[in-house]
């Protein structure tokens, strides 16, 4: 999908509202900077869907968290063009995993690899798939937007926080039960515990 930039609309209001304006004074001259704008135009457009091919996106293929524990998940992006691209990225978050951040800009250098950790808040037990990753970038004179769909296929499992309810469960043996007290255990090698102090005519 490709969708005009503000520049586009800023260049064309220029173009176009003097050129409206003279075209009764000079019609070829105007009807040759409009014709000679819009190649321009077109030949961008032409150039932007080329990018996008040459940037791949990468996640891994398991990923486990804890319930309701802020989490990271790694994503990978490579550049394999020879120029630099600027690159907006989102996820297809599944209802179970609340993200942190809507998406990711990042400037990818030519011939490289970007990696960076996407924060997130698991709030749903089971598994989970990320299967979609949203791309938006600017075509090669900035007129146009071209945004794209690339599978990532990233499976996650969340797991239950069981760190609260091993401290119920600790605390609970050090109280023992209701009305009892804890007794100190003497086991082997601490037999001298046992020997009570003689009296006289023992």
């Amino acid at each position: 999908m490709i969708a005009p930039e503000s520049r586009l609309i800023g260049w064309s209001a220029l173009f176009l509202l003097p050129c409206g304006v003279l075209f009764s004074w000079f019609p070829y001259a105007c009807a040759a900077v409009l014709l000679c704008f819009a190649v321009v135009a077109a030949i961008d457009a032409a150039r932007a869907a080329g990018p996008l091919s040459r940037l791949e996106v990468r996640l891994p293929e398991l990923v486990r968290l804890t319930k309701s524990r802020r989490s990271e998940i790694g994503m990978e992006v490579s550049n394999t063009s020879d120029h630099p691209l600027a690159v907006r990225i989102g996820l297809g978050w599944p209802p179970g995993l609340q993200s942190l951040q809507t998406e990711v800009r990042l400037q990818a250098g030519p011939k490289s690899t970007s990696v960076f950790l996407w924060p997130c808040v698991p709030t749903r037990r089971g598994k989970h798939q990320l299967s979609d990753c949203y791309i938006q970038m600017l075509s090669p004179l900035k007129l146009w937007s071209v945004r794209g769909q690339k599978p990532c296929n990233c499976e996650v499992r969340v797991y239950p926080d069981l760190s609260a309810e091993r401290r119920k469960t600790g605390s609970l043996l050090l109280r023992g039960v209701a009305g009892t007290h804890l007794l100190r255990q003497i086991g082997q090698g601490r037999e001298f515990e046992k020997l009570r102090e003689y009296v006289p005519g023992d």
